[in-house]
């Protein structure tokens, strides 16, 4: 199987769950320890008020909220088109934040280390 016909395998089941309204998973709010590892990783000095937040499997984005209310720049990425059209529709809006599709088991290890947290 190549990759993209892996991708395309791999991301079927998500955007199922999506297209039926299965997103029960979904707490329509960030997490309540989204903050508190904020704060963890800025006093460990992994991220700064400019850091770059890398969300894979965002979903809706809720906990994208948070990382950018403290003022980080954000990358929301999932499997499913749908769970990134309601990213974008909540908060792709907003200077910071950038909503992508793509297969977020495959993202090479040089890509995320342009980033300070993977959450």
């Amino acid at each position: 199987m190549n990759d993209i016909a892996k991708s395309v395998a791999e991301a079927a089941p998500w955007r199922e769950r999506w297209q039926q309204g299965n997103t029960r998973w979904d707490l329509g709010a960030p997490h309540k320890l989204t903050l508190e590892l904020l704060e963890l990783a800025r006093s460990l000095g992994r991220c700064t008020a400019a850091g770059r937040v890398y969300v894979p499997g965002c979903g809706r984005a809720h906990d994208s909220q948070v990382f950018l209310g403290a003022g980080c720049e954000v990358v929301a990425a999932d499997f499913a088109p749908e769970a990134i059209a309601e990213a974008a529709r909540l908060y792709g809006e907003h200077p910071k934040m950038t909503c992508i599709v793509e297969n977020v088991l495959q993202v090479v290890d040089i890509e995320r280390e342009r980033f300070d947290i993977i959450f």
